[in-house]
């Protein structure tokens, strides 16, 4: 269908090209005379019209045209396994889909919603697919499921892609961060903000002292802590 929808889009700009010239040559020409009125062009409206429409039109090929051929992610709808002299062997997008869909059912943690399948112009296929994850092991779970589609993909159809790419839509995890711990963070974040403003309105002043940095104070919280522990786990053990 794309391929058709182009070749019909050149046919149609190489023919409103053609009239442009052939208006143009026949103006030049005088064939065709223009009308002056008061130093400037008449044109009738309704010729008028129809040359805006043909501007547009052909404005609207020409964007077309250009996107088609500098666009390198146009998605292949059949992939080539193998063919000779005498036959070929294609595997469809909705195969490869089904596939990939087989495995992540049976894996269970992962659902997909859509394949798209395009080359790497280097002779190459890429495969990227959308899905929606059901754990909190995002990475761990999708590197299983590249895994198992990669092996099933040579097993079966002989077939390596360059790529397998995964693109997350939704997350149904069950992990939910420390609050404390985050706010905590936040409050050591805005004291580094102020100590930074303040060292910019007064470089020389006491508040811009490295002793007087927030960061340092984390660290110095941090090893009391540490040390308060080792403490709190020698007395357990005693």
């Amino acid at each position: 269908m794309r391929r058709n929808f182009k070749k019909i889009a050149m046919i149609a700009h190489a023919g409103i090209s053609f009239i442009f010239v052939l208006l143009t040559v026949l103006i030049l020409s005088n064939i065709l005379p223009l009308n002056f009125q008061d130093g400037a062009v008449v044109v009738d409206s309704v010729v008028l019209v129809l040359i805006i429409v043909l501007a547009l039109f052909y404005v609207g090929l020409t964007a077309y045209l250009l996107y088609c051929t500098f666009n390198q992610t146009q998605l292949l709808k059949y992939v080539e396994l193998y063919s000779d002299s005498t036959t070929s062997v294609m595997a469809t997008s909705k195969t490869i889909k089904r596939m990939v869909t087989d495995n992540a059912k049976q894996l269970g943690t992962v659902k997909v919603n859509k394949i798209r399948i395009s080359s790497d112009g280097k002779y190459g296929l890429i495969l990227t697919v959308l899905v929606h994850v059901k754990s909190d092991e995002v990475s761990l779970e999708l590197d299983t499921l590249r895994c198992m589609c990669q092996d099933t993909f040579f097993k079966v159809l002989g077939l390596r892609f360059s790529s397998i790419n995964f693109k997350i839509e939704k997350i149904n995890g069950h992990y939910k961060a420390d609050t404390a711990e985050a706010k905590q963070q936040a409050k050591t974040m805005d004291a580094e903000r102020k100590y930074a403003r303040d060292c910019y309105e007064d470089p020389t002043g006491d508040k811009c002292d490295e002793d007087n940095q927030p960061s340092q104070d984390v660290e110095d919280d941090e090893s009391t802590q540490q040390s308060s522990d080792e403490q709190d786990q020698q007395a357990t053990q005693q």
